[in-house]
């Protein structure tokens, strides 16, 4: 490759090209090795350009629009040119001309050159031949800032005569032209004062950049070598946080602030945490974000003090929470532990596959970034298991010290290892030691201290230590303590379908989404998918058939950059609880749909029309959309939009007549989270002296056997039953033997399974255990009591769906 006067690469057999480059040494020359996989231009490829022609020729071509200078004759490419297959196999095996190509640019008057690329190595090579007054101008350089290198490479063009589109760069804010003043008197300044642009820029402050997901800033603390670090906490900008849940509610997790702690050290000098007491759990606001403080001491007999605060985001005059405090030192107290035999010897493994059902049903709601066990076992009182996050943000955890949601995984193998059924939180960490940073998979050892203390020993696949935990104790948890909404908050509220009043006067102007898809153009306005209803009596598979039809139409409106402007309603029909029942086949979609929203606000919207009724309705729906609405049904004309009121009555109530009487009331899920609320209300509330509590694994679920022995306490006879309710054969045999051996008077369809992820991620195979858990069972249950006389049949969701 010549590419320039002073630029040179020799390709070829190893020995031939080092006796050329000794050559060159002999004379004084720089000489340097590139790192390629094959030598490119030279003979040693010619064994594989018979294959390479065959494979190109196989491909089409066309002219390109714009002049093409050939790196194979070194000027700008003739018609017709590149277009054969010939000119690609010369490509791989001929010299490359890349200065004969700059001096024929040259020659044709080109005087600006920009580099696109990683660096600015071209540029370097290519200013010998393209003229004393030639700017060449690389747009990015190696490790340097991408977005104000490229802002400087524009700015560097500007200044030279080359138009920049600024109009582009900066639509969608309130940037303006401005006329220049006309001579030096004018009494007007256009140009930005240097001494504002230095108060604004918060480095000119004494403010540095901490360069961590959770944390924004950090400031030094004079004289006392302290630090302060802020940042901003929101499920909006930490998305993962979401997959968080205790007990119904998104919280950081403790690992969150031990991850913050090493932070704050990391930046005083002070890596290792001596202590770490939870003072009170940082629960994320629904719909705003909390400010966060991390502040590390001075140094005082060695060790300094940390403290996590938060407070709401746009409260200034909030009190701030404390929600952490303890010591940081300069050296861990223990020693790097590591697990370099693996899997364990003399361990059993422990199956992990049901855990995360498990620990739903203790209240621990993790989504698949929180889903992190991948296998276990047990040897004594130590459990061992491996842990990875997700390969769609295992990319992250080199950002952190140690990715919180690893830390929490790897306390997952501890919960195995509880008998008791309750929410525990961790409360005091002692000795934590990061020995490696970054790690996104590891093994993990959770040795028992005492009843609620554990210790912990984390290491990398190859056994090497990457984080100690001399101690760690946990606490039960309560939902009063989180601050549920449902503990002592007074009055609930419901949804309630309320007229509105919409301008149908003019048709509005939507395509559907068959026209939309077909269509080259960017779309505009609204676009209309209408879900068909699928034919057949088998309700489980038409409720797959129609999210599988959804789907891929919503991930694809997502993904296709010609809907980016344009609004997606999905119409279905009889699926909105409108004044009538649901539909229960088309039902799902709302809630699908629902998520994606959530998710993108302003891309989608819901209409629900009778399930009978005409386009004009269809046209309604879509006018309500149009003028703001994001969810609407339309009844007999009147459009319906959903708004939230209060309740009457806020105590939890079924609308049940009587459960007195003969039979057994039977409760599926009813021995962990919603179920077994519904189980102690029943008793306690309703009288019901004969229950039937269902899970998946029964008598053998966590906290069972305690909740089996408070209702009979309380006077109820109870039996816990095992049961697969995703298996029609099964729901219908405990129904039957319920029925002929004690009779049902009423069945609470409280069990479920979650599923969280983000709907790019989404697949038929991701719905199946959910769809089990909760639909299937519900119309197997259903079915099966057809013939059976029930005083009530309820369905709970704690979302309310």
């Amino acid at each position: 490759a010549v590419n320039g006067p002073s630029s040179v690469v020799v390709s070829g057999v190893e020995e031939a090209v080092e006796a050329v480059a000794e050559v060159f040494r002999g004379q004084g020359r720089r000489v340097s090795r590139l790192r390629v996989s094959h030598a490119f231009h030279s003979p040693l490829m010619e064994p594989m350009l018979a294959d390479f022609r065959a494979a190109v020729a196989g491909l089409s071509y066309a002219e390109p629009s714009l002049p093409v200078v050939s790196n194979v004759s070194g000027r700008i490419a003739e018609a017709g040119e590149l277009t054969t297959p010939d000119y690609w196999v010369r490509h791989v095996r001929e010299a490359v001309r890349f200065g004969d190509g700059v001096r024929a640019l040259a020659a044709e008057g080109v005087t600006r050159f920009v580099e696109v690329g990683p660096d600015g190595v071209l540029s370097g090579m290519a200013r010998a031949g393209a003229g004393e007054d030639a700017v060449l101008v690389p747009l990015l350089r190696k490790d340097r800032e991408e977005t104000s290198t490229a802002l400087a490479a524009l700015a560097r063009l500007h200044t030279v005569g080359a138009e920049v589109k600024w109009t582009g760069f900066f639509a969608g804010t309130e940037a303006r032209t401005v006329d220049l003043p006309t001579y030096a008197f004018q009494k007007r300044r256009f140009w930005p004062e240097t001494t504002v642009r230095a108060a604004a820029d918060p480095r000119s402050a004494g403010v540095d950049a901490a360069d961590h997901p959770l944390l924004g800033a950090v400031v030094s603390l004079p004289d006392s070598g302290g630090v302060v670090l802020t940042g901003r906490l929101s499920v909006e900008a930490q998305p993962w946080l979401a997959d968080h849940v205790v007990l119904g509610r998104v919280m950081l997790p403790g690992t969150g602030l031990v991850e913050l702690a090493l932070a704050a050290g990391e930046a005083a000098g002070s890596a290792a945490l001596e202590e770490l007491t939870l003072a009170a759990p940082l629960v994320l606001p629904e719909d705003t974000g909390l400010q966060l403080r991390v502040v590390a001491g001075p140094k005082t007999d060695g060790r300094r003090t940390v403290a996590v605060h938060s407070r709401p985001e746009g409260a200034e005059d909030a009190p701030w929470t404390a929600h952490a405090h303890g010591f940081l030192t300069d050296a861990p107290t223990g020693s790097a532990e590591a697990l370099t035999e693996w899997p364990p010897p003399g361990a059993e493994p422990v199956p992990v596959e049901y855990a995360y059902e498990e620990f739903r049903e203790r209240g621990y709601g993790y989504g698949p970034v929180f889903q992190g066990l991948r296998a276990a076992w047990r040897r004594d009182d130590a459990m061992f298991a491996e842990v990875a996050l997700p390969e769609d943000v295992a990319g992250e955890a080199g950002r952190f010290g140690l990715h919180p949601a690893v830390l929490d995984a790897a306390m997952h193998a501890g919960i195995l290892n509880e008998e008791e059924g309750q929410a525990v939180v961790p409360f005091a960490w002692n000795d934590v030691a990061l020995h490696a940073v970054g790690a996104s998979a590891v093994r993990v050892r959770v040795s028992r201290v005492d009843a609620h203390t554990v210790s912990l020993a984390l290491a990398d696949s190859t056994g090497a230590p990457v984080l100690t935990v001399g101690s760690l104790a946990s606490r039960p948890v309560s939902a009063e303590q989180l601050g549920s909404a449902s503990a002592g908050a007074g009055a609930l509220y419901g949804i309630e379908w309320t007229p509105v009043t919409v301008d149908t006067s003019t048709a509005p102007a939507y395509v559907s989404w068959a026209e939309a898809l077909e269509a080259d153009t960017t779309a505009q306005g609204a676009v209309v998918l209408e879900v068909p209803e699928p034919a057949g009596p088998d309700v489980p598979a038409a409720v797959r058939a129609v999210l599988d039809q959804v789907l891929p139409v919503v991930q694809q409106w997502l993904h296709d950059e010609r809907f980016t402007s344009s609004r997606l309603v999905v119409v279905t029909r009889g699926a909105a609880p409108a004044g009538a029942s649901a539909d229960v086949v088309q039902a799902p979609v709302w809630g699908l749909v629902r998520a994606a929203l959530a998710e993108n606000p302003g891309r989608f919207a819901l209409a629900d029309v009778a399930v009978d009724a005409d386009d004009a309705a269809v046209d309604r729906a879509v006018a309500a959309v149009l003028s703001g609405e994001s969810e609407v049904a339309v009844r007999d004309g009147v459009v319906l939009v959903p708004r939230l009121s209060r309740l009457a009555e806020p105590e939890l109530h079924l609308p049940v007549p009587s459960l007195d009487g003969e039979g057994a009331v039977l409760v599926t899920g009813g021995t962990g989270g919603l179920g077994a609320v519904m189980a102690r209300y029943l008793v306690g509330e309703r009288g019901v002296r004969d229950l039937v509590l269902v899970s998946r694994r029964g008598g053998d679920a966590p906290g069972a056997a305690e909740l089996a022995a408070e209702l009979r306490e309380a006077g109820a006879a109870v039996e816990v039953v095992a049961c697969d309710l995703s298996d029609r054969e099964s729901v219908v045999g405990l129904v039957e033997s319920l029925v002929a051996a004690r009779g049902l008077r009423a069945v609470v369809h409280a069990a479920g399974v979650g599923g969280g992820g983000l709907v790019g991620t989404l697949s038929s195979d991701r719905f199946e255990a959910v769809l089990g858990a909760k639909a299937d069972a519900a119309w197997w249950l259903h079915e099966a009591t057809a013939g059976v006389e029930l005083a009530a049949f309820v369905l709970v969701s704690s979302a309310g769906g």
